[in-house]
């Protein structure tokens, strides 16, 4: 048996802990192996590596950063399944004589860059960069500053490592509407790197060749284990083992890992307090488990779940105390690849009542209470979700109060005077540069302008004015439009005109980033010259101004035709291709209607197809202009995207299509092949929607149930246990079959996945109480137990 080896997390500190440790820079060759995150393995030493095909892909993109300028690269794939070895090997061979800065979070990042750490040939480690710098609200700060970094520092290597999952959502498309891209930086950041993907698996001749090597033998019984999953980087790390070890189990310490990976997804990124997973832990036992336990189970428990695997790595692995020397006893981190797994099994289950108890007593930060408060709203606990925003805001988050108000105006809460009294007291002593008397004062708006009733109308003008009045004077920006529109649609239009004046007053406006660029393209000349000068410079300030320049209005977005006509097309080009190279979709979307000249089509056309094989409002854009006239090459344009996984992008085109009745029947083919061949849950429930809403209505409502084909059901059920939309609507086909405890069961599963609207919507109600309307309408209001039962008044 191999000495265990004990790793201590720098994990970000809860709001009671000392600052992190600083951030350090050094030579590459001066970091220990384990410093840099790389995971323990079985057996002694570090095991030797074996080059597979990512290896090459990886260092071709470092040796570019050598020989060329600063970039970020991304290497994505599960836990343990080797990307941060892979990342030390690369920048080993490639980039061995830099200095390697670990900032293991944003405040550590802001430091070394004040301190001047960040030079010329440095590497900046951002390993698990999903859970530590890139995450929640300080990755946008984090991402910023990386980004300005990437522009300011030569031969700058910024080394991202990433879960596919966190990825795939840090880099899609983002939202419609403007001022709501909350991941923007991160989207930037990510979306403009060097990507490689780090596969699960090892192909046979790779574990010939790994075998071929060693001789340790837990090294030799590693690849001999690993040979019917293909596993090997997971095995080495005793991670299989160790998730086979939690699921044999019927050990109390078992439930302390589980409450861990609850609190994990549902958003507990700060070092975990013990207290809080030994607290939470009965819920997760059976009432025979429960009866067994005796003595101080707890510190049994603990134990347990702390002991290593093959003296490699426990489920809850140890923290580093506050004051930064040796592991904080009191609090744990848990094993990234229990995380990932166990998470992806409990998706779409509740935590039980005592997690919610336990959670409500925890010391933790105030972002972690929001993220939970979040969690319990979304599964319809709403006292509990109540509670916890309060938690937050007492810990000084005060986002969580835009989360309460939410809270309180999708159940009807807001609508009543303890509600909205309680809201108003709890936003009085908030100072957010006016964001939380923004969002309930446009909320109080509705009230006022008749779009929803409520107890307080008669003072609802009165409240929302007072509010969003506050909200201008502290600064924020839509304040005074979200008046003036209060007014306009309350006919008061002297009054609108009254804020509106104040609102163009010239010390009222906030000079737009980009603002050169618009005084430029409205012909004056000294801005045309700065511009100018400044794209010859190609410095901060020019990349500054590119990535401001297509997050505007949209009557703002006609500078590129503008400069033209003055004879500044080149200008306007440059402008438009440093914008495309920070992958901003806005600025190909302005490049493509710029390119509108006979010369130019050629290479619009090409564009917009590179564009089409990441971004999926160009496929679609792409597909529509190919259909129906070329419809083999829009075919196989879709089928090039299904076969890159880009299910979602191949779905939002499937979709419109099925709204076009020439296309119906192809749309429906390929729904079948997203559904049954690809098995992908909301094709299966869209496409049982689709066979269903064929047929024939009489005019009581429903079809028949006899009437609906086997080949619906089987998709509905199919889709049901990952998707909630089918969830519910499996729920409503269970009920008409008169299985009713199975169709409160379907209901409920949908709820505790997430889908607060059954019990909001009145649904859940009309199921419980059908002929009790006051309860069904209570139930709205305010939800579920933390057992998942309804809810008294509160």
């Amino acid at each position: 048996m191999a000495a265990e080896k004990v790793v201590i997390y720098n994990l970000p500190p809860s709001h009671t802990s000392a600052p992190p440790l600083p951030a350090v820079s050094k030579s590459f060759a001066s970091w220990e192996v384990g410093e840099l995150s790389v995971k323990p393995s079985v057996g002694e030493g570090l095991p030797p590596y074996v080059e597979r095909a990512h290896d090459l892909e990886l260092r071709q993109c470092l040796r570019k950063i050598r020989n060329g300028s600063s970039s970020v690269v991304v290497i994505e794939g599960n836990s343990c399944a080797g990307k941060t070895r892979a990342a030390y090997e690369g920048a080993g061979t490639e980039l061995h004589d830099w200095a390697l800065l670990y900032p293991h979070s944003t405040d550590g990042l802001r430091q070394a860059a004040a301190e001047g750490l960040v030079r010329p040939r440095t590497i900046i480690w951002l390993d698990d960069a999903h859970s530590t710098v890139l995450a929640d609200r300080d990755g946008e700060k984090a991402a910023a500053l990386l980004l300005t970094l990437k522009d300011a520092v030569s031969h700058l290597a910024i080394v991202v490592t990433i879960w596919p999952g966190h990825y795939e959502m840090l880099t899609g498309a983002a939202p419609a509407s403007q001022g709501q891209d909350r991941l923007a930086r991160r989207r930037t950041l990510l979306q403009a790197s060097h990507h490689v993907t780090v596969p699960d698996i090892f192909t046979d001749r790779e574990l010939d060749d790994f075998q071929r090597r060693v001789t340790d033998p837990q090294w030799v019984q590693a690849v001999d284990s690993a040979r019917g999953t293909q596993e090997l980087t997971q095995t080495l790390a005793a991670a299989v083992e160790l998730m086979h070890r939690y699921r044999r189990s019927d050990h109390p310490g078992k439930a302390l890992v589980t409450a861990a990976a609850d609190l994990r997804r549902l958003g507990v990124r700060e070092p975990i307090p013990a207290r809080t997973l030994t607290a939470a832990a009965p819920g997760y036992l059976t009432s025979h488990a429960r009866m067994k336990l005796v003595g101080d189970w707890a510190a049994t428990a603990l134990a347990w779940a702390r002991e290593p695997c093959h003296g490699v790595c426990p489920a809850l692995p140890p923290v580093l105390h506050p004051d930064g020397i040796g592991p904080d006893p009191e609090r744990c981190d848990l094993n990234d690849y229990l995380e990932q797994h166990i998470a992806e099994e409990r998706a779409f289950t509740a935590p039980p009542s005592p997690f919610w108890q336990a959670a409500l007593t925890a010391d933790l930060g105030g972002l972690s209470y929001a993220k939970l408060g979040t969690a319990a709203f979304s599964s319809a606990r709403f006292k509990i979700a109540r509670d916890l925003y309060i938690k937050a805001l007492e810990r000084h988050h005060t986002p969580a109060f835009s989360d309460l108000c939410v809270l309180y105006s999708e159940t009807g809460m807001i609508h009543t005077r303890r509600g909205i009294d309680e809201l108003l007291a709890l936003c009085e002593p908030i100072e957010d540069g006016g964001e939380s008397a923004f969002h309930l004062g446009t909320d109080i708006g509705y009230v006022a302008t008749g779009q929803v009733d409520a107890e307080y109308r008669e003072r609802s003008v009165e409240l929302a004015t007072a509010l969003l009045e506050r909200a201008a004077e502290a600064g924020h920006a839509l304040a005074r439009t979200a008046l003036v529109m209060m007014y306009e649609d309350l006919g008061q239009l002297d009054e609108a005109a009254a804020v509106a004046r104040v609102a163009d007053a010239p010390e009222a406006q906030q000079e737009h980033p980009a603002a050169l660029l618009h005084q430029a393209a409205e012909g004056d000349a000294d801005a045309l010259h700065e511009l100018k000068r400044l794209a010859h410079i190609v410095g901060p300030r020019w990349h500054a101004l590119v990535a401001t320049a297509f997050d505007v209005p949209s009557r703002l977005c006609a500078w590129p035709s503008k400069l033209s006509k003055q004879g500044e097309r080149d200008l306007a080009r440059q402008l438009l291709d440093a914008g495309v190279a920070a992958k901003s979709a806005a600025a190909l979307s302005m490049l493509l209607n710029f390119l509108d000249r006979p010369e130019d089509r050629q290479e619009a056309a090409a564009l917009k197809r590179s564009a089409a094989e990441t971004d999926s409002h160009f496929l679609f854009q792409l597909f529509m202009e190919l259909w129906p006239e070329r419809r083999r090459e829009a075919l196989a344009l879709l089928s090039r995207a299904r076969r890159q996984r880009r299910h979602g992008a191949v779905w939002t085109v499937v979709r419109h299509l099925h709204k076009i009745p020439s296309a119906r029947h192809t749309a429906e083919g390929i729904a079948h092949i997203l559904a049954m061949r690809d098995r992908q849950p909301w094709a299966q429930y869209e496409l049982a929607l689709w066979m269903y809403e064929r047929l024939e209505t009489p005019e009581e409502g429903l079809p028949p149930l006899e009437s609906i084909p086997d080949e619906v059901f089987a998709l509905m059920e199919a889709a049901a246990v990952h998707h909630q939309g089918a969830r519910r609507l499996w729920g409503q086909f269970l009920s008409r079959m008169g299985r009713e405890h199975e169709a409160r069961e379907a209901l409920f599963a949908a709820i505790d996945s997430g889908d607060y609207t059954i019990v909001t919507h009145g649904e859940l109600g009309e199921h419980l109480f059908p002929d009790q309307p006051t309860k069904a309408e209570q139930l709205k209001m305010y939800g579920l137990t933390p057992e998942g039962e309804p809810h008294d008044v509160w």
